[in-house]
């Protein structure tokens, strides 16, 4: 069934009239209703009033068999402007062009229980040959206007605009299909003033917020580099500990570079970045006339003033914890009786806002925030408390266990997949830490999720179907390490043009020693040993940068390579500038430790991957009553194969009617399973226990 745009608002209009014939002023707006194309599913939507209330919607069956499906509030400020159901009620689409809230949640998607499967922004949907098509009346864009809607099996559900263009939900995978290109120019000035009011950007909390809230990029504690339980390097120990590799190689960067002057190193560099693997064209460094890298790197942290706002009521509204250590320690381990605790159910009520704000922060574009630094320079630069962001999403995922716990194991899972959204929106930032710590909250919710649906009593009341397709959707990374690695180099290059002095009458930059052992000392490494090999190497800039340039370029080209090449060619890189004729100690001190950003990164994916086949593997159990024989059950699907190695997965049946599960890990050898301080195996099936 077809419905137009027109239709829906002229009926609107006619309820509006009708409803206001002999009703006083003051009375409230009666909700909205919107029935299935067989009138048999009603949605009824009560409209928000922000802030005070929010917009409330509950999809029932009115005919045969009553029954109300599910009851949540829904994402726009006041209420969509249009809804579509699906016949089998598994799906409920939205669409507004209210304010700027409905260009934010311009197409919504819910689930068969209510559960938020994707919300794309106006910006999302349309493309630069769209703007011209799209009206301003008053506060609203207007883009609907005459369009078509229909539910087109299999699985879609299209918008035939009234300028002859189609847009597309493939809804088996919740995405668009069969998009043109995306804007290049943006909207016009007057469509992207509602989108981007400047008035949102005052409302902004200032990234300089108390230094007690900041962490510093040569400075941060405690963060999140593999796996859930154990702690992590600092971003000092990535800058700092750089792996040694077992084989130093003696492939050393060409001898002739040695004397080349700054302006060489400029051109030899520039078409080397501009190809960059990461796609990251990064700009050369100059002492003369310094590079503001700060607001280049600002550039890819334009994030909806919204999503810093709603990140730092989250973090503010933490409540710690301050009962039991013990049972916190247990309900964070997911024993039943220490998350049904009422010391624990207490907290976690505690917590609403907080956790309510972090969904929520998921909804809004995130790309980091803006970049500031005291002293100029990338080094320096602050960044927000990424520890309160692990905390939230530990705090979900002890929630989450409260809730299958007490036999609401899919809203257990519905509450995992958001922090799997989190972790992906914390990884967003243009920093090697923002993407570690999205990494380390999605590694801590895959684990939780696996453990819940481990219980025999989640089997009979999850869909292991549904779960895997929403999975497909809601577990996606953080952006790849050969892309973020590149603002790694940038953060060198920076140090250079301002550990170098321009040199007088066209010589070469001449080293600033005072301020490279200031540099050196942030690094947190022992910067009179560096100083000294520094001095004994010579110093030279225009060498410096080249071998910066270099070592980025071969990183950047590794990481693209699948993990066995990959580790080995980064174990090569790592050497070469820490041993032999072709050291390059300023850049030692400076490059992160690479192999263990594959290894964590591939951990993760790997992690990724087998979340995805154990929830296969219980849909197929679901669907034949037993496990399959082998992987081959499952075709080439990537998730069946294990990152490590790009062989499948270890997999078999077991005697009790189960199976076993595991990755070879970092080592790439098959030990049985076992995983201690000498074997690597990761373990996912059966779960692994909790370690003390």
């Amino acid at each position: 069934m077809n419905t137009s745009r027109q239709t829906l608002t002229t009926l609107a209009l006619l309820v509006g009239a009708f409803a206001a014939l002999g009703s006083p002023a003051s009375a409230a707006r009666p909700p909205r209703e919107f029935r299935s194309a067989a009138g048999d599913l009603l949605l009824r939507i009560d409209r928000g009033k922000p802030p005070a209330t929010e917009c409330r919607a509950d999809l029932a069956r009115v005919e045969g068999e009553r029954a109300k499906l599910w009851s949540r509030s829904l994402v726009n400020e006041v209420a969509p402007d249009m809804a579509f159901i699906r016949a089998d009620a598994k799906f409920v689409i939205t669409l507004d062009e209210y304010r700027r809230g409905g260009a934010r949640n311009a197409l919504v998607i819910y689930g068969a229980r209510g559960e938020l499967l994707r919300h794309w922004t106006l910006s999302d949907l349309l493309v630069d040959a769209d703007w011209p098509h799209v009206k301003v009346e008053r506060k609203s864009l207007v883009w609907l206007e005459d369009a078509e809607f229909a539910f087109v099996q299999p699985d879609r559900f299209e918008i035939s605009l009234s300028w002859n263009r189609k847009i597309i939900v493939d809804l088996a995978r919740v995405a668009l299909i069969d998009q043109p290109a995306a804007a290049s120019n943006g909207p016009p000035p007057e469509i992207a003033a509602l989108l981007w009011p400047a008035s949102a950007a005052g409302n902004d909390k200032s990234p300089a917020v108390d230094d007690a809230a900041e962490e510093s990029t040569a400075e941060t504690d405690e963060l999140a580099m593999a796996e859930v339980e154990e702690e992590v390097p600092s971003l000092v120990d990535i800058l700092s500990d750089i792996a040694q590799g077992d084989n130093p190689t003696d492939t050393n960067p060409t001898a002739d570079a040695t004397a080349e002057s700054a302006n060489t190193a400029e051109s030899q560099t520039t078409d080397t970045t501009a190809t960059d693997a990461g796609a990251v064209v990064v700009p050369q460094p100059d002492p003369a006339h310094p590079v503001d890298y700060i607001a280049w790197a600002n550039q890819f942290t334009q994030s909806d003033p919204n999503a810093i706002a709603i990140m730092d009521a989250a973090m503010d509204g933490i409540i710690e914890f301050t009962g039991d250590g013990p049972l916190y320690e247990r309900a964070q381990a997911g024993d039943p009786a220490a998350v049904t605790d009422p010391q624990i159910v207490a907290w976690l009520d505690s917590n609403r806002d907080a956790l309510k704000n972090f969904r929520d922060w998921t909804l809004y574009d995130y790309h980091g925030r803006q970049m500031q630094s005291s002293d100029g320079m990338m080094i320096g630069v602050l960044l927000p408390a990424l520890g309160k962001l692990r905390n939230l999403a530990r705090i979900s995922a002890i929630d989450a266990r409260r809730l299958a716990a007490t036999g609401d194991p899919n809203a257990a899972v519905d509450t995992l997949l958001d922090n799997l959204r989190a972790g992906k929106h914390a990884g967003q930032g243009v920093t090697l830490i923002e993407n570690l710590v999205g990494h380390a909250i999605q590694s801590h919710s895959s684990d939780t999720l696996l453990d819940i649906v481990a219980d025999p009593a989640s089997e009979a009341k999850i869909d292991y179907a549904d779960l895997a397709a929403r999975l497909e959707y809601s577990y996606e990374l953080p952006p790849p390490a050969r892309q973020v690695i590149q603002f790694e180099r940038a953060m060198a290059l920076d140090t250079m043009q301002h550990a170098f002095e321009p040199g007088l009458d066209g010589a070469p930059p001449k080293p600033r020693w005072d301020k490279l052992n200031m540099i050196l000392s942030m690094t947190g490494g022992e910067s009179n040993d560096v100083m000294t090999m520094i001095k004994a190497a010579g110093a030279d800039y225009g060498e410096t940068v080249s071998g910066i340039n270099r070592f980025y370029d071969a990183a950047g080209a590794a990481f693209q390579n699948p993990y066995p090449n990959a580790v080995t060619e980064l174990k090569s890189l790592e050497s070469s500038i820490q041993a032999g004729a072709g050291a390059n100690p300023l850049l030692g001190a400076l490059a992160p430790a690479l192999t263990r950003v594959a290894e964590v990164t591939t951990s993760s994916e790997s992690r990724r991957r087998a979340t995805l086949l154990v929830t296969n593997l219980m849909a197929f159990k679901q669907a034949n009553g037993v496990f399959p024989e082998s992987l081959e059950a499952f075709g080439d699907r990537p998730f069946a194969r294990d990152p490590f190695t790009e062989a499948p997965f270890r997999y078999e049946r077991t005697a009790d009617g189960s199976f076993r599960l595991y990755s070879a890990g970092a080592d790439q050898t098959d030990n049985g399973g076992l995983h201690d301080d000498k074997k690597t195996d990761l373990v996912f099936w059966p779960r692994p226990p909790k370690k003390k």
